[in-house]
């Protein structure tokens, strides 16, 4: 392991960009949409459903090194990663009365999330993060205890992945999102499609019944429409046929799962095993997710993959970020990897000033990270020179609409 300071101490001498730069670059970075000090509370997992009565869902939660096993009534909160396996399947229905459902092998992050009924506003922002994902935006939403269903007097609900951004107004729609691509399906109601990089221009509108694919770095294709063949595909994806409620728990224990060490991340890798699923594997067993980006880098694995997939996968970027700077991964390639998994730049940056990075060195990767054309290097699990074609950074939301039932309950992570 090498540390930060010790590589690029003739990168420090020549840096010639002032700190001020870093702060400046902080400050345009974008903050979340949301105060720390509002309500965290989202919502709660309402079903779950797998094969395996022993496999749960879980979550990434900020500040917290483990997987988080999830069962039916578990609170969500703002800046949740929801994460299912193979086989695995989970529903949570939001405080506006929105309802998530979670298909197999995939991920979605409650990014942000304000709600006021008495206002009569909702911001919120949904990342999906991987696979498929069913989004049943309600339109409507109760003002009162006992009251008439409203609508909503300004409503802005977003949905962003690596390559688009969408802009939902009261919709019942499917996305399905790839690293090189995105599929937005509309089963009801419009959604405003665009490229999630803010260098390509051009948005359409989706009605009911029709589909478009974002492609990395395009803008989003003309409307088709949606086959029935692939809605009913869709559909399955995202239907639970045998769930468990908080009142109707299948049977089963959890498995224990075996502590995992470094080894047998090395072991795995070279069996060929999926990177995600071993990053998994191993948080789950308990090993920090440092600890992690540690043994594999030690394994030979391509640093830009491994924050890449890491980000991807919901775990907190700042400590990806900083623990694959501590150990010697290039400032330049972790940033741009982060950035274009849809880290926001600000929680890099503090990423990279915890592993002891110069700030002028941060500022310059942070800014060439965002760059149109960046590249991230990389193709495969072990090391390869080859570029990547580019990842784009998040674009900013569009605005769109809808109505529930919001919730003014005051909770916060435990």
């Amino acid at each position: 392991m090498a540390a930060y300071g010790m590589q690029t101490k003739s990168a420090c001498r020549e840096a010639i960009i002032p700190i001020v730069v870093l702060f400046s670059l902080v400050l345009s970075a974008g903050f979340p949409p949301f105060a720390s000090g509002q309500d965290q509370f989202v919502g709660n997992v309402k079903l779950v459903e797998s094969k395996d009565p022993a496999q749960h869902p879980h979550i990434v939660r900020v500040g917290y090194s483990a997987l988080i096993d999830i069962k039916p009534g578990d609170a969500v909160f703002i800046g949740d990663t929801l994460k299912t396996g193979e086989e695995v399947k989970a529903q949570i229905k939001l405080s506006d009365g929105s309802i998530i459902t979670v298909a197999p092998n995939s991920s979605v992050q409650m990014k942000g999330y304000l709600v006021d009924r008495e206002q009569g506003t909702r911001n919120s922002v949904l990342r999906t993060m991987k696979g498929t994902i069913r989004f049943v935006i309600s339109r409507l939403f109760k003002p009162h205890a006992g009251g008439n269903d409203i609508k909503w007097k300004d409503s802005n609900v977003t949905i962003e992945t690596q390559n688009a951004v969408a802009g939902v107004r009261g919709t019942d729609l499917a996305v399905t999102s790839g690293e090189n691509d995105t599929e937005i399906a509309v089963f009801e109601g419009a959604v405003s499609v665009k490229s999630s990089s803010s260098s390509v221009n051009g948005a359409i509108m989706l009605g009911a019944d029709q589909v478009t694919t974002v492609k990395k770095g395009k803008s989003p294709e003309p409307a088709s429409a949606l086959s029935s063949g692939r809605r009913e595909s869709l559909v399955r994806l995202t239907t639970l046929t045998n769930p468990r409620s908080a009142n109707g728990v299948q049977g089963g224990a959890p498995k224990k799962i075996a502590k995992y060490n470094d080894k047998d991340v090395a072991r795995d890798l070279a069996e060929g095993t999926n990177l995600s699923a071993v990053m998994d594997k191993a948080v789950e067993s308990g090993l920090p997710i440092e600890q992690v980006v540690e043994a594999m880098l030690d394994a030979g694995v391509n640093p830009s993959i491994v924050v890449y997939t890491a980000v991807i996968e919901g775990y907190s970027a700042k400590q990806v970020v900083s623990a694959a700077v501590v150990n010697g991964a290039p400032l330049s390639v972790v940033t741009a990897a982060a950035i274009g998994a849809g880290a926001d730049k600000k929680v890099v940056i503090s990423g990279a000033m915890d592993a002891g990075a110069p700030p002028a060195a941060i500022a310059t990767a942070v800014a060439n990270g965002t760059a149109p054309g960046a590249p991230v290097y990389g193709t495969s699990i072990l090391l390869d020179p080859t570029p990547l074609a580019l990842i784009p950074a998040p674009a900013p939301a569009i605005s769109g609409g809808g109505g529930g039932t919001p919730s003014t309950q005051l909770a916060s992570p435990r």
